[in-house]
């Protein structure tokens, strides 16, 4: 999984959940927790989440997390429309 799906997953993951965790997270993407809490520093700076002691939590109305997850339903439209046309060829 590259680094930006895997934001978006911990992303997608705070929508459902409200809050993860390092160590789930790490062991859920089967990587380190340095790893994850780099992913969740980058993420906080992008304004999309909150880090907490041991994880982070989403706040759901900064308009940071609508346009993330605006553009992550973008591009997947634009990837499946692309392996659709891959696939005619």
């Amino acid at each position: 999984m590259l680094t930006e799906e895997r934001r978006g997953a911990i992303v997608s993951l705070l929508h459902e959940n409200g809050k993860v965790q390092v160590k789930e997270l790490s062991k859920r993407f089967n990587i380190s927790e340095v790893t994850i809490r780099t992913d969740l520093k980058e993420l906080h700076q992008r304004g999309l989440v909150y880090k907490s002691h041991g994880g982070a939590v989403l706040q759901p109305s900064l308009p940071a997390n609508r346009r993330f997850m605006k553009n992550r339903s973008r591009m997947r439209s634009k990837n499946r429309r692309s392996e659709r046309q891959r696939q005619s060829l």
